[in-house]
């Protein structure tokens, strides 16, 4: 049994978190059942558990994010205020090649550089890092067909290397095979680093860093949240830690 403040009436502690919940998580304000009297929201979370006033501030989160087209969310939790930036025809994607009229309008209207993690995404379909040089459109049909893990570019069918099929036959991405550890995890992924390693890398797929993340008894993993095959090189900085072998 708790009592109100305000009003000083008396209810169930267990109905009272159930009725503030349903109001927080509905935008709305809790009101005394019997006289109508509002709830202090100190008081509210006060009673609620920390998953529930999670909840709710996720809610109104979103809510926010709804109303205020401006407002962006990156990946890393981080809200800020982003405004279309200037459309520039001069880009070049990250294989040199000047990115089309359209591309360069949504790179001005969605490419967002967070201030809290310093890395770029899409505002619009939250791909981390920025897909340059193509819309979110085709940058879904792109991730579907089969693509040098290097250059990025699409495998046309028997244009593989001949010592790895997710390769292509270009004299830039041959050079790095003859380099790159063709050892392969348990997983099914291939090794990410360099050939003659004393110990391979973990492996650099986002769903089994997250696995081995879950699977471990700390929670934490081999690998920081951050650190995946897409993730920017911190010191080149131009292209992703899958482009070339790491260490």
């Amino acid at each position: 049994m708790i009592q109100s403040t305000d009003c000083f009436h008396l209810v169930h502690k267990n109905c009272f978190c159930k009725e503030a919940r349903i109001a927080g998580i509905n935008m709305k304000k809790l009101h005394c059942p019997v006289c109508e009297k509002g709830v202090s929201d100190w008081e509210i979370r006060e009673h609620l558990s920390k998953e529930v006033l999670n909840e709710i501030a996720e809610r109104e989160l979103n809510e926010l994010l709804k109303t205020n087209p401006n407002l962006r969310k990156c990946p890393c939790g981080a809200i800020m205020e982003v405004h279309q930036g200037e459309v520039n025809l001069n880009v070049k994607d990250d294989n040199g090649k000047e990115i089309s009229h359209q591309s360069a309008i949504h790179m001005s209207l969605y490419r967002v550089r967070c201030g809290e993690c310093q890395n770029n995404f899409c505002s619009e379909c939250r791909s981390q890092p920025y897909h340059l040089g193509k819309t979110c459109d085709e940058h879904a049909r792109h991730k579907e067909v089969l693509k040098c893990i290097y250059c990025d570019e699409e495998i046309v069918a028997g244009g593989n290397h001949p010592k790895r099929e997710d390769v292509c036959r270009s004299k830039e991405c041959s050079l790095l095979v003859e380099v790159a550890c063709m050892k392969k995890k348990p997983c099914g992924h291939r090794c990410g680093g360099f050939i003659g390693e004393d110990n391979c890398l973990p492996c650099l797929n986002e769903d089994c860093i997250k696995k081995e993340k879950e699977e471990s008894k700390d929670g934490k993993g081999p690998l920081f949240d951050d650190v995946n095959s897409d993730a920017y090189c911190q010191i080149c900085f131009i292209s992703g830690l899958g482009a070339e072998p790491a260490i």
